[in-house]
């Protein structure tokens, strides 16, 4: 399972829990962080870190976690 977060980014409690949950109960699990990689950081204002990143962006990354986990037994 592919796990995206919202607009706010990866929150502890949240994305990197529920993976580690999943993962508990035999499904294999990623969190995807689409920020950090384009260098949006906690710091940086709500409406930069929505602009820094599209859609196709978000897209691109899921796919290529998606095809790594394929190729995980």
């Amino acid at each position: 399972m592919v796990i995206l977060h919202g607009s706010g980014g990866i929150s502890p409690g949240r994305e990197h829990e529920y993976a580690k949950l999943l993962k508990e109960n035999g499904i294999a699990a990623v969190a995807v962080d689409y920020y950090q990689p384009r260098g949006v950081t906690e710091d940086t204002n709500y409406m930069m870190k929505v602009n820094a990143v599209t859609e196709f962006d978000v897209i691109t990354d899921t796919y290529s976690v998606y095809k790594l986990l394929q190729s995980s037994p």
